[in-house]
């Protein structure tokens, strides 16, 4: 069990430190004059004190007379730093060392050994986690203070903003321990508000305007922002009649958007929204700010890194503890696809009723899905929203089949005539399923090959969209998945990147996988930063977020997106003006009129 020793200071004051018994452990001691730090295993164990340490041939174990031997003492001019001494320990230790360095507020910290973790996960937020060793109790950091983190090579490695420090006093001593955990850069996106609305523009437009407008006054730039590939057209009417490059003939152009409203949501909110979006059209995308503060909305395939993983960067597992391992599994997979909840459109419907003096409300054939043209005894009457306008004839809801009159109408009698002209909407089951997959599942279980599954999709408004998500969820889950999670000290390896790996005793060969998630941490060798790299081919499990290998080709999508508090969105203008006031006019001078020969003026009034 763990033996705790004892060091004097020529003041009296008494510092321990916790070591193994028996086995050989190095420590180290440094002094500046009003601060002493001591060092077990290359790391901080006793924050500074004033004071200087008696050096003697023991350390006294206590709550015992036993006693442990100085071997290979050295003694230095200088005080060491904690990087000196870490590649001090890790050299006595054969260990390559990866010294790496976390600034808080752009000042260095010290880290206690073992405690650093960073967590980076494709599609999703990163976080890391470490605790940090003050030498006095004068320093606290605040929520949302600027933390980054540097590996041995001087690369960045996170940058973010501390979330949750914790600090506790340990015993007697006069100082404070803090466990910190943080967010990256995507707490920019948290906190800023976005209320616009956009009118057939596409997601990567989109996109770019929401990073123009907020984010670059956080500082983030733009890394990369792709716009959707745009088939080409297939429709032709005649060979000399042709389609324009900016009409389509059966809906909008590839990747646009017909209405797009962010009412006061937050910019994060509103780029999954976009991200969502655009990944109907069969390739999925994703955003981030990484740790440059560069803005990515970019497909999960975007991001290609040129190391070849061939097996020489990947530790066994003698050195870290953990060999390589390769799951094959796909908990998601379906070969056949059902897609409820949605609707379709009717064609145009004309729907008559005759007053009876009582009736104000009357329910048509079909939901509507769009205005009607009411007219009673064929005169055109004025159409409001339920339970938003007023001052209407009649009133409609969307999925509602209700046509309403207002309370201060005529009610209509037996020789009015009410004519609804309308969309209607009907619910859809859409039915999709892959033949090739279905053959091939059933060569492997030996039944029909077929597996169902359902989802239910609200927002889908037509056919077209309902077949394309059907599409794009067999694409999505409808192939065999395997993970890779291996340990190495190579760095540049992180979420979201292509990268070729070359293992032929897993059956991997030149195979571009995705990096799904990066975990950094010191905790392997108490010195190296290692990096625990999970890497994909298709959907792995339910927690990956939107990659499949396979492309298929883009459709079109006319998915409407609405986000935010209201459904409404009240828009605030701030803008001066002047007012200029100016006024004409003309006089017509009139001749005076001659009184008649016969008629004479009187003589007090005088016509002009």
């Amino acid at each position: 069990m763990p033996t705790t020793y004892v060091l004097r200071a020529l003041s009296g004051t008494l510092v321990t430190v916790t070591a193994p018994p028996f086995v050989a452990t190095p420590f180290v001691v440094t002094c500046d004059g009003p601060n002493t730090l001591t060092y077990y295993d290359g790391a901080v164990t006793s924050p500074g004190f004033a004071g200087s340490i008696e050096i003697d041939s023991i350390f006294s174990w206590a709550g015992s007379y036993l006693a442990s031997y100085l071997d290979e003492i050295a003694i230095y001019n200088y005080v060491l730093t904690p990087a000196q001494v870490k590649r001090h320990y890790a050299l006595g230790s054969g260990v390559t060392l990866g010294i790496y360095t976390v600034f808080i507020n752009n000042a260095p910290v010290f880290v206690e050994t073992g405690t650093l973790n960073i967590v980076s996960t494709i599609g999703k937020r990163s976080t890391a986690s470490f605790t940090v060793r003050l030498p006095d109790t004068s320093t606290h950091y605040p929520q949302y203070t600027p933390v980054s983190i540097y590996d041995g090579t001087n690369t960045l490695v996170f940058s973010g903003y501390i979330t949750l420090p914790k600090e506790t006093k340990p015993g007697f001593q006069s100082t404070l321990e803090v466990q910190v955990q943080c967010v990256d850069q995507h707490y920019l996106a948290d906190k800023r508000i976005v209320a616009a609305s956009y009118v057939n523009r596409t997601h990567a437009s989109i996109a770019q305007d929401i990073c123009n407008n907020i984010l670059s006054m956080e500082g983030v730039s733009i890394g990369h922002i792709q716009d959707e590939e745009s088939p080409a057209a297939t429709l032709y009417p005649s060979p000399t009649l042709y389609p324009s490059t900016t009409l389509y003939p059966i809906g909008n152009a590839p990747g646009t958007l017909p209405t797009t409203t962010f009412a006061y949501c937050t910019v994060a909110q509103a780029m999954d929204a976009l991200a969502t979006a655009a990944s109907v059209s069969g390739v999925p995308y994703y955003w981030s700010i990484d740790q440059n503060k560069k803005f990515w909305f970019v497909p999960y395939t975007y991001n290609v890194n040129n190391t070849l993983i061939d097996g020489t960067q990947i530790d066994d597992g003698r050195r870290s503890g953990t060999p390589p391992f390769v799951q094959r599994q796909n908990p998601t997979f379906r070969d056949k696809q059902y897609i409820l909840g949605g609707t379709a459109l009717t064609v145009s419907q004309t729907e008559t009723r005759k007053g009876d003096g009582t009736t104000t409300s009357w329910t048509m054939g079909y939901p509507f899905a769009q205005v009607p043209t009411v007219k009673v005894n064929t005169i055109t009457k004025t159409v409001g929203i339920k339970g938003l306008d007023t001052g209407k004839d009649w009133y409609w809801n969307g999925g509602d089949p209700t046509i309403t009159q207002d309370s201060a109408g005529t009610v209509l009698i037996s020789t009015d005539t009410l004519a609804i002209t309308y969309i209607g909407q009907y619910p859809t089951v859409i039915v999709s399923q892959n033949d090739a997959q279905i053959g091939y599942q059933q060569s492997i279980d030996g039944s029909t090959g077929i597996v169902e599954e359902v989802e239910t999709d609200a927002t889908i408004t037509t056919l077209t969209d309902g077949y394309n998500k059907a599409s794009y969820l067999l694409t999505r889950y409808g192939q065999q998945g395997m993970q890779l999670q291996y340990m190495t000290l190579q760095t540049g390896l992180l979420a979201g990147q292509l990268v070729t790996h070359d293992l032929p005793a897993f059956g991997i060969n030149m195979l571009d996988m995705l990096i799904e998630n990066v975990v950094a941490s010191d905790q392997v060798d108490n010195a190296n930063i290692w990096y625990q790299v999970t890497a994909i081919v298709g959907p792995y499990d339910v927690t990956w977020s939107d990659f499949f290998k396979a492309l298929i080709a883009p459709a079109q999508s006319s998915t409407n997106i609405s986000v935010g508090v209201s459904q409404v969105l009240a828009l605030q203008q701030v803008f001066t003006g002047g007012l200029t006031v100016s006024a004409t006019f003309t006089a017509t001078v009139a001749i005076c009129p001659l009184p008649s020969s016969t008629l004479y003026p009187s003589s007090t009034l005088y016509p002009c």
